[in-house]
């Protein structure tokens, strides 16, 4: 009912807020006081590899740039970095999402309020070519990729319910929403911003989750090296790049044999949404099934995009490995027969696979993984902290 709320509040809200791309004189000048914001608003409208907006036509309709988007992404650009939406003002999404970091932390586990551990790695957000697009939304593409979900744990179905809980998270920012709004709104700033997003400067807790589902909706990772490579080959993830090494197209290769199953060889879409890995023996995280009770989906966890995975370390959903030497090495020789794990790292005998990589191999490996590697999004200004 919640969910039902936001969609029709929200639908009417857009139906009359103020479609100018510019911010005006006066509320520059209000904005100005805090934030470094220009006065025509960036575009955030998310990006695409011109080889997809050739096979997929429909990206580009669906997806045709919206002057109040990029207000309501503005909005949420301002409160994904603001520390008053966590209850000691200390904490904002941006602590454990660092920009530097595709928007993932440095600690195997992220510090919320009063310097509280979570249990879990906080998911990168920079990791996808757009959130709509490769984890499936409003529109369907004609892939053969399944629709994921957010969290480790697959229970988080949209980005406004995944805000939400880190708002209200005990261990995150222990927030009522409610109390987030009666902090914000006697700050001019937000009736600026609310009103060029929303038609109104009366801020409501459906705006904050909103506003910032349109920020990360817009973190869209397709300029790094790899799409390049697909360009150059008319989206063909299997050729070798012409851009690329020796060393980067044998890791190419050696991953979409050994890898694409689970995390698809072009980075797009959905392949795999959850499977067992073989980190331990038993599980001590339940992961999936300490959502759905079932015996199959014990030890069973999200299944990440890997763009950007050069710098998103440390890596797994409890960040025990601190190098992609260290993930490469778990998956030469290091896979532990879990009672769930997946069957594609299983042998015929039912005993996990041992990829024995070479030295060379793994280099070639990581040389392949840093070709996701999309700097500008990395140090896009419209991505940045815009607080003074």
């Amino acid at each position: 009912m919640r969910t039902l709320f936001l969609l029709i509040a929200t639908t009417i809200a857009f139906s009359s807020c103020d479609k100018s791309h510019s911010i005006n004189e006066e509320q520059h000048s209000i904005l100005s006081e805090k934030l470094n914001l220009p006065a025509d608003v960036f575009d955030y409208t998310p990006g695409f590899s011109q080889a997809l907006i050739n096979d997929f036509p429909e990206i580009r309709d669906a997806l045709e740039r919206d002057e109040v988007h990029d207000h309501l992404a503005t909005m949420g650009r301002v409160l994904f970095y603001d520390k008053r939406l966590s209850r000691t003002n200390e904490i904002s999404c941006a602590s454990c999402h660092l920009q530097e970091r595709a928007f993932s932390d440095d600690k195997a586990v992220s510090r919320g309020v009063n310097d509280l551990t979570g249990t879990r790695n906080a998911l990168a957000l920079a990791t996808t070519m757009g959130f709509e697009t490769s984890y499936g939304s409003n529109f369907s593409l004609p892939v053969s990729g399944v629709s994921a979900f957010f969290s480790w744990d697959d229970s988080v179905f949209d980005l406004t319910e995944q805000s939400l809980r880190a708002i209200e998270s005990d261990v995150e920012m222990n927030m009522d929403l409610q109390a987030v709004v009666n902090k914000l709104e006697s700050d001019p700033i937000y009736g600026v911003l609310n009103k060029n997003a929303f038609g109104t400067s009366q801020i409501m807790e459906h705006n904050i989750l909103e506003a910032l589902k349109s920020f990360m909706n817009s973190m869209s990772s397709v300029e790094s090296k790899f799409d390049k490579g697909l360009v150059m080959t008319r989206n063909n993830p299997q050729a070798d790049f012409p851009n690329f090494s020796n060393s980067e197209n044998f890791g190419k290769s050696l991953f979409n044999r050994d890898c694409s199953s689970c995390h698809g060889d072009s980075h797009s879409f959905s392949v795999t949404p959850t499977a067992n890995n073989g980190l331990d023996i038993y599980s001590i995280d339940p992961g999936k099934g300490g959502v759905t009770s079932r015996e199959q989906d014990m030890g069973v966890f999200k299944v990440p995009f890997l763009r950007n995975i050069e710098v998103t370390s440390p890596y797994m959903h409890d960040g025990r490995f601190n190098t992609l030497e260290d993930v490469i090495d778990h998956y030469s020789n290091g896979i532990q027969p879990h009672p769930n794990l997946d069957i594609r790292l299983l042998e015929n005998d039912g005993q996990p696979k041992r990829f024995d990589y070479s030295s060379e191999e793994k280099i070639a490996l990581i040389d392949y993984l840093k070709s996701l590697t999309d700097q500008n999004i990395l140090t896009a200004e419209k991505f940045s902290d815009p607080f003074k």
